[in-house]
C-alpha cells in the first residue's frame, strides 16, 4: 500500500507539472502565431533542424542532407530579412524553466513531446540549441539585425551555454558599428572570458571601427589585476581599443597603425605568457 501510494503521489505531481508546462507552453503557442512564415512554412520549420547536425561516422549522405537544410534555412532567413528579427530574438531569450525540466524527467511526458500534437507546446529541445540558431541566424542578416543587439549583449554576458556566447560574439561582429553600444560588454567577455570567448569578442571589437575606444575604460580596470591570466588578458584587449599606442613586452610607447587599417600587435600571440604592457 505504500509503495501504491509513493506511486499515486508521484503520478499526481507529473500531472500538475504536466499540466503546468502545458498552460505556459500555450502562452507561447499563441504568441508564435504572429510568427512569419516563407514558402507556407514557419519560421522555426525551416530552423528545426539548423543545430541538429549528423552523429561523428554517420552516412555521408546524412551529412548531405543536413547542408541541403541548411540552405534551404539560410534562403528562409534571408527571403524574410529583418521581418524574422522578432521571432529570432524570441529564440535568442528562451531558457530551460525548472518547470519543463522538472516535467521532462517524466518517461511519458517525454513521449508525449514526441508527438507532433504535443512538440511545441511542450518543446523538449534544450534552450541551447534555440539559442545558438538564434544567434547564428541573425549573423546571416548582418547589420539588418541590429535591432537584436540588447539581446545579443544579454546572451554574451548571461547566457550559460560558451557556445552561444561564441556566436553571439560573432554576430555583433558582422552587424559592426550599429553595434557600436555592446563594446562594454566584448570588452568585459575578452578580458574575463573563456578562450575562444575571448578571441571571438576582440574580433568583434575590431569591427567596430573608432567605437572601439570606448571600452578603454572598462579594459583599464583589470590592468592591475591579481590574476595573471585576467591581467594578460586585460593587455591584449588594450592593444585593440587603445591602438594609438604599441603595447608588450620590449616596447616603448609609440603611435601604432591606424584605427582603420594595419595587423593587430603580436602581443596577442603571447597571451598567457606573461608579456608586460609598456606605455
Amino acid at each position: 500500500m505504500r509503495r501504491l501510494s509513493h506511486i499515486c503521489n508521484r503520478f499526481s505531481v507529473g500531472i500538475l507539472v504536466l499540466l503546468g508546462v502545458l498552460a505556459v507552453g500555450l502562452v507561447l503557442l499563441v504568441g508564435s502565431a504572429s510568427e512569419p512564415r516563407y514558402g507556407g512554412e514557419r519560421l522555426s520549420v525551416w530552423l528545426r533542424d539548423w543545430y541538429r547536425p549528423p552523429t561523428s561516422g554517420s552516412n555521408p549522405m546524412a551529412f548531405q542532407e543536413y547542408a541541403r537544410k541548411r540552405k534551404k534555412a539560410e534562403a528562409a532567413v534571408h527571403g524574410l530579412g529583418t521581418n524574422a528579427v522578432p521571432s529570432l530574438r524570441r529564440m535568442l531569450r528562451k531558457r530551460d524553466s525548472a518547470l519543463k525540466t522538472r516535467a521532462l524527467q517524466y518517461g511519458w511526458v517525454r513521449w508525449l513531446a514526441t508527438k507532433p500534437v504535443f512538440a511545441d507546446v511542450l518543446d523538449p529541445d534544450p534552450a541551447w540549441r534555440s539559442n545558438r540558431t538564434a544567434a547564428q541566424t541573425l549573423s546571416l542578416l548582418g547589420s539588418s539585425a541590429k535591432e537584436a543587439v540588447p539581446d545579443l549583449i544579454q546572451a554574451l554576458e548571461t547566457n550559460p551555454d560558451e557556445e552561444c556566447r561564441r556566436c553571439a560574439a560573432v554576430c555583433l561582429r558582422l552587424i559592426g558599428p550599429d553595434a557600436a553600444e555592446a563594446v562594454p560588454a566584448l570588452t568585459r567577455a575578452s578580458i574575463l572570458g573563456s578562450g575562444f570567448v575571448r578571441m571571438d569578442a576582440r574580433e568583434a571589437l575590431r569591427s567596430m571601427g573608432n567605437a572601439r575606444t570606448n571600452g578603454l575604460a572598462v579594459a583599464l580596470e583589470y590592468e592591475h589585476s591579481r590574476d595573471s591570466t585576467i591581467q594578460t588578458a586585460a593587455w591584449v584587449t588594450l592593444d585593440v581599443v587603445d591602438p594609438g599606442r604599441v603595447y608588450g613586452k620590449g616596447h616603448s610607447a609609440k603611435p601604432s597603425t591606424s584605427l582603420k587599417g594595419g595587423p593587430a600587435t603580436t602581443l596577442e600571440n603571447s597571451e598567457g605568457s606573461g608579456v608586460g604592457r609598456h606605455r
